[in-house]
């Protein structure tokens, strides 16, 4: 109900857009946060060259995965939910897919609006 993505443009559509813009990408927001991304990618490149090193292959997508997921977290909870060893960014990865073929599949109330009651 309240997802930017998934609201038609309306009222609440507009709210929550500005909200976003004033609070959550302006200029400052986007610089002060800079070093949180650097961080981010400066340990993505580390993970990297320490498995290098050793010679053992890496899962780019897995990577980029758990390196995206956790600078989202450092940015809304001070903190990382996942490591490059553990398999939480792989379940967040495949809970995302799943929430987003839910959402794009079609109600049958989509096409027959007098059955919405059922569904």
């Amino acid at each position: 109900k309240l997802s930017i993505v998934w609201l038609p443009v309306c009222l609440k559509w507009r709210h929550l857009r500005k909200v976003l813009t004033i609070q959550l990408f302006t200029t400052q927001q986007l610089d002060a946060s800079q070093g949180l991304r650097k961080k981010k990618v400066d340990e993505l490149v580390q993970f990297a060259k320490a498995r290098s090193e050793k010679g053992q292959a890496i899962d780019i997508g897995k990577a980029v995965s758990t390196t995206s997921l956790n600078l989202l977290s450092n940015t809304f909870f001070s903190m990382d939910f996942s490591s490059y060893d553990s398999s939480v960014s792989e379940e967040f990865k495949d809970l995302a897919w799943h929430l987003l073929e839910e959402g794009a599949r079609p109600n049958v109330s989509d096409f027959f609006p007098l059955l919405r009651p059922l569904d």
